[in-house]
């Protein structure tokens, strides 16, 4: 009778790994497939940036357990991970140049023009206002932390992601910014005082532009429903309200 339980045993511990393996391969192919539907899903909030957090984490981890079987490429897979985040979150900043992010800046918002203007969106699918002017700004730390080899740009890019500004916070300056004018249209403003990457924001806190040079300024406008360009003086009503000037802080942001 002893002998015939250890193949019984042997046999249902086999059974059980391949089941687990099966289990584990199944669950990271459906989070790697949520990761992209809100990657793709236009509305930004707390909650599907948690959750894209977790997946990425989750895929990492079950990949590392899931090409284990083959050593070397499980611990190339690991240890990848490892130096990544080691390299992001401790590694020194130091501090960037203003100037460069102002014009990348620009670049990024220039690059979501045409888009369509949805409430709460964030990516090429949809954006409003607010998250035009945070999605660029992300998106331009980031790849310039990358391309400078700058953790630091890469970490407030990673923090401005977790956080969310309404047009209104970037009134209160809960927003990384300072408030450095106020006009009482923008068609009759002085613009030699601004520099690419300022922003206009109402005073009711309802709306929020990009200040892109040369007079011409860029929103995700909810009454045309789309990111737009408009080279003042210009007829649309969002140019003849009062505003409030800010300015990102640029060395904060670059620590």
């Amino acid at each position: 009778m002893l002998k015939l339980k250890f193949p019984v045993k042997q046999l249902n511990s086999k059974v059980s790994r391949k089941q687990l393996f099966l289990f584990l391969k199944i669950a990271w192919v459906l989070c790697f497939g949520l990761l992209i539907f809100i990657c793709l899903y236009p509305v930004s909030m707390s909650l599907t940036r948690f959750i894209t957090a977790g997946c990425v984490v989750f895929c990492w981890l079950a990949g590392v357990v899931i090409l284990w079987k083959f050593y070397r490429i499980g611990m190339i897979v690991l240890g990848s991970g490892i130096l990544l985040l080691v390299a992001v979150f401790l590694l020194p900043g130091r501090n960037a140049d203003s100037g460069n992010l102002r014009r990348s800046y620009c670049e990024s918002l220039r690059g979501f023009d045409g888009c369509r203007f949805i409430w709460g969106g964030e990516n090429f699918l949809g954006i409003d206002c607010s998250g035009l002017i945070r999605k660029a700004m992300i998106k331009n730390l980031i790849k310039q932390g990358i391309v400078t080899f700058n953790p630091g740009l890469i970490r407030q890019g990673l923090k401005l992601w977790v956080r969310d500004f309404s047009a209104r916070d970037f009134l209160k300056e809960k927003a990384p910014v300072i408030q450095i004018a106020e006009a009482e249209k923008l068609n009759n403003f002085d613009h030699s005082e601004l520099l690419p990457g300022d922003l206009a924001v109402t005073r009711s806190g309802a709306h929020i532009m990009a200040y892109l040079g040369n007079q011409e300024w860029i929103e995700a406008d909810p009454g045309i429903l789309k990111v737009i360009t408009v080279k003042l003086p210009a007829e649309n009503s969002w140019f003849n309200i009062p505003v409030k000037i800010m300015r990102w802080n640029w060395p904060r942001l670059s620590r």
